[in-house]
C-alpha cells in the first residue's frame, strides 16, 4: 500500500499561473467535482487578474454552474454575485451583458458566467444561416423549397455537442474575454464534442459538393462562375473549423484539466478521456484528484475507506504521474457551494507545499458540532414489477451500481425469468461495475448462481455501441433506398451527369451521421428484443441527466423526421419507385412508435431516479423528475444514495447533519414518490459479490 504523499505536486498548477492561457477546459466522469473545480478555478483567476475579463461557460446539458455559485445564471452572460470588481469598486452583481448587445459588457473586468442552452443557440444559428443552407440544398438536390423548408425545421439529435463547439468558435472569434473556462459534460459526451471538428468538416464537404453541382451547371451554360454568398458562407465555415482545431491544439493558449476521484470506475473513465485528449493533440498537464481522505482521528469506516483509497492513489500515480502533475484535494465535511465555499476549495489546490496540503487535509477548521435534527427513518427501494426499468440521475450518484444491483436482485428473485442489463451511455461503466468484460454483444454474466436453479445463465448484460454495427446497417439500407429513388427520378439513367452528382452527394450525407443518431439506433435495437420477448426484464443504465433527457426525447424527434419523410414520399409517389424507401420509412416509424409506447406505459415501465443528499444533486434530480413528467415517463421511486451513517466521528456527524436537511427536503417535496435511502459504503462497489450485497441493502 503506497504512501499517499508520493502523488503530491507542489507549487501552482499550470492552469492557475499561465498568463497566456485563453481557454481552460475541465472534464471527467460525472460526480468527481468537475463543476466545482471549474468554478473555483475561474473565481481564483478572476481575483488574480483583476484587470481581465473571465468567463465560465457550461456545455453540459444538465448545468450546475449556477448551483455551484448558488446563483441563477441561464443562457445569458451574467456577472457572478459576490465577486468585487476592483476596476469599478462595484460588485459584478450590478452588471449584465447579453450576446448581441454591442459593447454593453465590453472592457468590464471581472467574473462572468453562462449556461449554454443548445436549443437557443441552434435557433439563433438557424435564424442567421438557414436561408443560405436552404439555398445550397436547393441548388444541390432534387427537392424543392417546400421540401427543404420542412427538413430545415427539424431538430437533429446530438445538437448539444454541435452547438457547444459552435459557441466556442464564436467566443474565439469575438475576443470579448481574456480567459474562458469551460465546464464540460461527463466524459463520454465530452469525447464526442472534442471529435466534432472532423465531423463538421464532413458536413461542410457535403454542402460544398452540393455547390459543385451548381457551379458545374453555371459554368456549362454561362462559361464562368462568380462566387456568391453561399460560397462565402462555406469558406467561413471551413475557416471556423480550422480555427477551433488550432485553438484546441494550441499548447500556449489552451489547457484541458482532468478531474477524478480515487475510485476504480472514475480512474478508468479518466484514462479513456486522457487517451482521447492525446489522440486529438489537446494539451493536458494536470489531474485533480478530489475527495481524498486524510488526517487522524478517523472512525473505523473512514479508516477503511482511507486504506482503500491508498491503493487507488497508487494506481493513479502509476497510470498518470509520468505524464501529468497530480493535485489531491481532501474530502470536506460539507458541500462546496457559493463564493465562500469555492474560495476555500481552490485554496486546497493552490497550497504551495506538501506541509500546507497536509495542514489542509487535517482541517484548519474542525467541523462545527451538529445541530439537533431528527433523521428520517431510511426506507429501502421497492423491487420494481415493471418489465422495462430505467435508472438515471446526475453523474457520480451511483446509477450504474444501482442498475447492476437491481438487475442481479431481479434475476435472484425471479429464477424463471431472463434479465438483461444494458447501457447506452457513450462512456460505459457496466463492465467496470461487474468486473467482467461486457461489450456490444449480449454477454452472459458469470459468477452469479441463482439459488433456485444453481445456474447463472439467466442474467445477461450489454454495452450497446451503435456506431460500428447498427449505423453501418442503417447506412447500407439507406444507400439501397437512395439508389432506388434516383433510378425512379431519372428512369435508370445512371450515366447522367446530374444523377452522378446527386448520388455522390447523398453518399456523403449518409456517411456524415449526426451525433446522437447512434443512441436512437440503440434504443430501436433494444425494442426489437422487447418485442421478440428475448428477455423478460430489461434494466437500463442511462447517461447523466442532461444527455438522458435528450436520449428520452429522441423518439419524439425521430417521429417528426419520419413523418416528414412520409409526407415527402407521398408527394413524389408518382415519380419515384417507392418500394425500399417506403418500407424503410414504415419500418422506422413503427419502431419509433413502439419505443414511445414502451416508455410511457405505466404498467410495463418504471424509472428510478438516483440522487445524493447535496444541493447540486437534489437540484439536478428535480430537473430530471420534471423532465420525466413532461415526457409522461412513469417514475414512482427516488433513491437518495451515499447517505452518511450515524457515527461518533466529528467529520461524519457534521456531514450527516447537512445531508439530513436535504433528505427531509426531498421527502416533503415528493409525497407521491417512495423516497428510499442507501448508505455511503466504506469501499468501492465492484464485482458480483459487492453488487449482490448492495442489492440486499437497496431491497431489504
Amino acid at each position: 500500500m503506497a504512501d499517499t504523499s508520493t502523488v503530491l505536486s507542489t507549487g501552482l498548477p499550470s492552469f492557475l499561473q499561465n498568463q497566456d492561457l485563453r481557454f481552460i477546459f475541465f472534464g471527467g466522469k460525472g460526480g468527481v467535482g468537475k463543476t466545482t473545480s471549474a468554478t473555483a478555478s475561474a473565481l481564483y483567476l478572476a481575483r488574480q487578474r483583476p484587470d481581465k475579463k473571465v468567463l465560465i461557460v457550461s456545455t453540459d446539458p444538465a448545468h450546475s454552474v449556477g448551483d455551484s455559485f448558488a446563483q441563477d445564471i441561464g443562457d445569458e452572460v451574467v456577472s457572478v454575485k459576490g465577486v468585487d470588481n476592483p476596476s469599478t469598486g462595484l460588485t459584478c452583481a450590478c452588471l449584465s451583458w447579453r450576446p448581441g448587445q454591442g459593447g454593453t459588457g465590453a472592457g468590464r473586468a471581472g467574473l462572468w458566467a453562462r449556461e449554454l442552452d443548445a436549443e437557443k443557440v441552434l435557433a439563433e444559428y438557424r435564424r442567421l444561416n438557414n436561408h443560405i443552407v436552404a439555398e445550397i440544398a436547393n441548388r444541390g438536390t432534387l427537392f424543392d423549397e417546400e421540401d427543404i423548408a420542412d427538413f430545415m425545421q427539424l431538430t437533429l439529435p446530438g445538437m448539444d455537442e454541435v452547438m457547444a463547439i459552435r459557441q466556442i468558435i464564436e467566443l474565439i472569434k469575438s475576443g470579448e474575454y481574456d480567459l474562458v473556462v469551460v465546464d464540460t459534460a461527463p466524459a463520454g459526451h465530452t469525447v464526442r464534442m472534442l471529435q466534432l471538428p472532423s465531423q463538421m468538416r464532413n458536413w461542410v464537404k457535403t454542402l460544398d459538393m452540393m455547390m459543385d453541382k451548381h457551379r458545374y451547371m453555371v459554368r456549362t451554360f454561362s462559361g464562368r462562375y462568380i462566387p456568391d454568398e453561399c460560397d462565402h458562407f462555406l469558406e467561413e465555415q471551413k475557416q471556423d473549423v480550422t480555427l477551433v482545431v488550432q485553438t484546441l491544439q494550441n499548447t500556449k493558449a489552451t489547457e484541458f484539466v482532468l478531474v477524478t476521484i480515487p475510485e476504480e470506475m472514475a480512474i478508468y473513465e479518466s484514462e479513456r478521456l486522457f487517451a482521447t485528449l492525446r489522440k486529438e493533440r489537446i494539451p493536458v498537464h494536470n489531474l485533480i484528484v478530489n475527495h481524498v481522505i486524510g488526517g487522524d482521528g478517523l472512525c473505523a469506516p473512514c479508516q477503511r475507506k482511507k486504506a482503500e483509497q491508498a491503493e487507488r492513489l497508487a494506481e493513479i500515480e502509476e497510470r498518470f504521474a509520468a505524464d501529468l502533475r497530480l493535485w489531491p484535494v481532501p474530502r470536506l465535511p460539507h458541500e462546496v457551494r457559493g463564493v465562500e465555499g469555492l474560495s476555500e476549495f481552490v485554496q486546497l489546490i493552490t497550497a504551495a507545499t506538501e506541509k500546507d496540503k497536509e495542514t489542509k487535509r487535517q482541517g484548519d477548521k474542525q467541523p462545527s458540532p451538529p445541530h439537533p435534527l431528527t433523521p428520517s427513518p431510511p426506507l429501502p427501494l421497492s423491487l420494481p414489477s415493471a418489465r422495462f426499468i430505467l435508472v438515471g440521475g446526475k453523474g457520480g450518484v451511483g446509477k450504474t451500481s444501482v442498475a447492476a444491483a437491481t438487475a442481479i436482485r431481479l434475476a435472484w428473485q425471479f429464477p424463471d425469468k431472463k434479465v438483461l442489463l444494458f447501457s447506452t451511455n457513450p462512456a460505459h461503466s457496466v463492465s467496470d461495475s461487474l468486473d467482467q468484460k461486457v461489450g456490444a454483444e449480449i454477454t452472459r454474466i458469470e459468477g452469479f448462481d441463482n439459488p433456485s436453479t444453481g445456474s447463472g445463465h439467466r442474467l445477461y448484460a450489454q454495452e450497446i455501441d451503435a456506431a460500428p454495427k447498427l449505423l453501418d446497417q442503417f447506412i447500407a439500407e439507406q444507400r439501397e433506398a437512395i439508389d432506388e429513388v434516383f433510378d425512379g427520378f431519372m428512369g435508370g439513367g445512371g450515366g447522367n451527369v446530374r444523377v452522378a452528382f446527386e448520388r455522390e452527394i447523398m453518399d456523403q450525407l449518409l456517411t456524415t451521421t449526426p451525433p446522437g443518431l447512434d443512441e436512437l439506433m440503440s434504443l430501436m435495437e433494444i425494442m426489437k428484443l422487447v418485442d421478440a420477448e428475448a428477455f423478460d426484464i430489461f434494466v437500463l443504465d442511462s447517461a447523466a441527466t442532461g444527455h438522458l433527457i435528450r436520449f428520452l426525447e429522441l423518439p419524439h424527434l425521430a417521429r417528426e423526421w419520419f413523418a416528414t419523410s412520409a409526407k415527402l414520399l407521398l408527394k413524389y409517389r408518382g415519380v419515384v419507385k417507392l418500394g425500399t424507401t417506403a418500407e424503410l420509412t414504415i419500418k422506422y416509424s413503427r419502431q419509433t412508435r413502439r419505443v414511445l409506447q414502451q416508455l410511457t406505459n405505466a404498467a410495463e415501465t418504471e424509472f428510478i431516479v438516483v440522487t445524493i443528499p447535496e444541493a447540486m444533486g437534489i437540484a439536478e434530480g428535480e430537473r430530471l423528475i420534471q423532465g420525466l413528467g413532461r415526457l409522461e415517463i412513469p417514475c414512482r421511486q427516488i433513491l437518495i444514495n451515499f447517505v452518511t451513517l450515524p457515527s461518533d466521528c466529528s467529520f461524519c456527524a457534521a456531514k450527516r447533519e447537512e445531508e439530513q436537511r436535504y433528505i427531509q427536503q426531498v421527502i416533503a417535496g415528493h409525497p407521491d414518490h417512495r423516497v428510499a435511502q442507501a448508505p455511503r459504503l466504506d469501499h468501492d462497489l465492484r464485482g458480483m459479490n459487492d453488487l449482490v450485497e448492495f442489492g440486499k441493502i437497496l431491497y431489504q
